[in-house]
């Protein structure tokens, strides 16, 4: 049992990095429409920008984890969206550009998509008789994350 919640551990993190998905978007336009001088309507735009990679490459993900193994689509669709994270935060030092949010918007779906089939899959996987309470767990985790991150957006 410790075994094999020593594996999920890193699946409960990364779902925790929720805030900036699709869901957690949503709690945080009212922070990005102030912090980016733009209406409520302009601001949710990032939840297209994010969500339509999304849509597109989830149909696709499945076989893609298949193809060039789960582990390396996970950590490329983490890697992904880690990198835009970190992006996010340091071009707050350069010019204002709002279309960048945007495309940083675009490839953080993308990451997202990679890497939330991947997860799942890999849930089942690493225990298959645990399936309800992993998932149970994992989307507690996640929505968790979506509840704070306008908590801790300011």
């Amino acid at each position: 049992m410790l075994k094999t919640l020593q594996k999920l551990l890193p699946l409960y993190i990364g779902a925790a990095l929720g805030p900036l998905g699709g869901f957690g978007v949503v709690t945080l336009l009212p922070v990005l429409a102030q912090d980016w001088s733009v209406d409520f309507g302009t601001a949710s735009l990032a939840i297209t920008f994010y969500m339509a990679p999304f849509i597109i490459i989830q149909i696709f993900s499945g076989a893609i984890a298949q193809l060039f193994d789960t582990r390396k689509v996970l950590f490329f669709g983490f890697g992904t969206y880690a990198l835009v994270l970190v992006s996010m935060v340091l071009i707050t030092s350069l010019p204002y550009s709002f279309m960048t949010y945007f495309i940083l918007f675009l490839i953080l779906g993308t990451g997202a998509a990679t890497a939330w089939t991947s997860l799942n899959t890999m849930a089942v996987q690493i225990s298959s008789s645990m399936r309800k309470p992993v998932t149970s767990v994992y989307n507690a985790t996640k929505f968790t994350g979506y509840g704070l991150a306008r908590l801790f957006s300011r």
